[in-house]
């Protein structure tokens, strides 16, 4: 009886099999799917502000504006008769000076001061907090990728009680109602909902040395979020010299599992991290230590060499530059979100503020393979500039740039962009992907039966842990040696294409979504039409579909006579 158990145990799956297999035989020849629409920190709609700066409408606010491609862009402040127009010409990042009414200075009291900022193409924004001695930067985030659940991170531990941790919260649709579960960790914070319009700010303060880190922020329409501190202390209040910390929080739905880091340049004693999570039972890897956070809780740590964080559930992480008088070096505190890997980008435009910095930085990690393929301001990058991460396959730059505009492109890498002063800093990450990474379940390649126009073409499809489809993931490929990627449609299906070759046969794909990978042996069709090519009708995919079904009835009848 046990046999015939695991017989008909092993039929059933072999069953099960073989109905997955000739789904995905199918879902090849039926239409691919519309492309989905790419969410990242480029966008046409934008509603921003400018937390306290601890200053007192002493500090300056800009946005640096750039987009791939010459647009006009509009900035207004509805609650104010503010407006303006300002043209952008393609890849090169304008400073464009705000007034300074736009500093959000009111605690627990809505301000419609919301900035709002529109163009019919897509561009990047990027805001500056500057103020001497106590400067930082964000990048911004697009209407169309803000979300209406957050948990917020920030920092705390100042020794002056004049300066707090800080949130703000912009409203983009009328009585849109913000329900606020406060931090354990803010003695001032409280439970409460608010109902703001369109163009309202929403600050909240921290007191007595408190962090606003782990507050909820749950709305009935998207909101943008900020936070951090109106002048931080880092690594703690033993270090003088404290700087405005600010970074737009992106909402829980676009975090990630897997990222890598890299240290800042000059620093001589590593940097400060923080990791939060977003679920319950959260285990995450540290450079080789585990720890478990629930939701909203963090973890904070120092690290002096580049290494990988690596999470099985959605988590936020933040790098904070620490004072001069910690390691010596001119610098002073910022706070600069680390995307995962999986949501670099392959484009970007940036930009180093063009006065009060002595020195600029852009951090740059990419897979060691693309290094070569790599272009900043149209210029290849010095393979020794590079340093290897551990046995990730990714390395590390740390470049100097010039003040002003600059564009990184030909490869899918990271961009970090800071620069120091006597007492001063900033740093932001240069853009992102904000697809839903941390849904991915698994990615699977599909077998491969068309060959067209020269070209062999692998898919692989990205699901959740239901099977649903996502859509919007990169998938990164290697083919044998050479490697590309591709975002997957609206059925989850991400395609790469090589060259075939004089008789292409079989090849060996990997296709991988941040630490999710498959590797497989694709074997080609062999009907082939009197030119060399598949028969592209669907002959090719339906004699592959029929030979998979004889080759699993004999597999089961063998089953069955033994």
């Amino acid at each position: 009886m046990q046999y015939l158990f695991r017989l008909i145990k092993q039929t059933m799956k072999t069953l099960l099999t073989f109905f997955s297999l000739t789904a995905l035989c199918i879902s090849s020849l039926a239409p691919t799917g519309a492309l989905a629409e790419s969410v990242d920190s480029k966008g046409t709609d934008f509603w921003l502000t400018f937390p306290d700066n601890g200053g007192g409408r002493l500090a300056q606010f800009s946005f640096f504006l750039s987009s791939p491609t010459e647009t006009k862009v509009k900035i207004e402040i509805p609650g104010t008769a503010f407006q303006a127009e300002v043209s952008v010409e393609a890849d090169v990042a304008l400073k464009y000076v705000l007034p300074a009414e736009v500093e959000a200075l009111e605690n627990d009291i809505a301000e419609n001061i919301g900035i709002h900022l529109s163009a019919d193409s897509e561009f990047t924004v990027y805001g500056l907090s500057r103020l001497k001695e106590s400067t930082d930067a964000y990048l911004a985030l697009p209407s169309d990728v803000i979300g209406t659940e957050y948990v917020v991170l920030a920092w705390d531990k100042t020794p002056n009680p004049l300066f707090s941790s800080q949130y703000a919260v912009v409203v983009t649709t009328d009585n849109t109602v913000v329900t606020i579960t406060a931090s354990e960790l803010d003695p001032c914070g409280e439970d409460t909902e608010v109902t703001l319009n369109a163009g309202d700010v929403y600050q909240h303060l921290s007191c007595n040395g408190g962090d606003v880190t782990g507050t909820t922020l749950s709305a009935t329409a998207p909101i943008s979020v900020f936070a951090g501190h109106e002048c931080a202390n880092i690594p703690n209040a033993n270090y003088r010299y404290c700087d405005h910390i600010i970074e737009q929080i992106p909402s829980i739905g676009t975090w990630g599992k897997s990222f890598i880091t890299a240290p800042l340049a000059t620093r001589t004693k590593g940097d400060t991290f923080r990791v939060l999570a977003g679920a319950e039972g959260a285990v995450v890897n540290i450079a080789g230590t585990e720890i478990t956070l629930n939701s909203g809780e963090y973890y904070e740590t120092s690290l002096t060499f580049a290494s990988t964080i690596e999470s099985d559930r959605p988590i936020l992480v933040a790098q904070y530059s620490k004072g001069t008088e910690f390691d010596g070096v001119t610098s002073d505190p910022f706070m600069m979100l680390v995307p995962p890997f999986e949501q670099f980008l392959d484009d970007y435009t940036f930009a180093a503020p063009t006065e009060g910095f002595r020195v600029n930085y852009v951090n740059v990690v990419v897979k060691e393979s693309l290094i070569s393929s790599l272009r900043l301001d149209g210029a290849s990058i010095d393979a020794v500039d590079f340093s290897s991460i551990g046995e990730t396959g990714f390395s590390y730059a740390q470049i100097a740039i010039a003040p002003g505009s600059h564009t990184l492109k030909g490869a899918v890498a990271g961009v970090f962009v800071y620069g120091y002063d006597d007492y001063d800093s900033y740093g932001y990450a240069g853009g992102l992907s904000l697809s839903e990474v941390a849904l991915v379940d698994s990615v699977d390649l599909l077998p491969n039966f068309d060959l067209v126009e020269g070209e062999v073409c692998f898919k692989a499809r990205v699901v959740d842990v239901l099977d649903r489809a996502i859509s919007d993931i990169r998938v990164d490929f290697i083919v044998e040696l050479i490697e590309g990627s591709d975002r997957t449609n609206t059925n989850g299906i991400a395609t790469f294409c090589v060259e075939a070759g004089e008789n292409p046969s079989e090849f060996k794909v990997t296709a991988s979504v941040g630490s999710d990978t498959t590797e497989s042996v694709i074997v080609k069709s062999k009907d082939r039409g009197s030119d060399g090519a598949s028969n592209s009708s669907g002959g090719s995919g339906g004699t592959t579909s029929i030979s998979l079904l004889l080759m699993l009835t004999l597999l089961i009848s063998r089953r069955f006579i033994k």
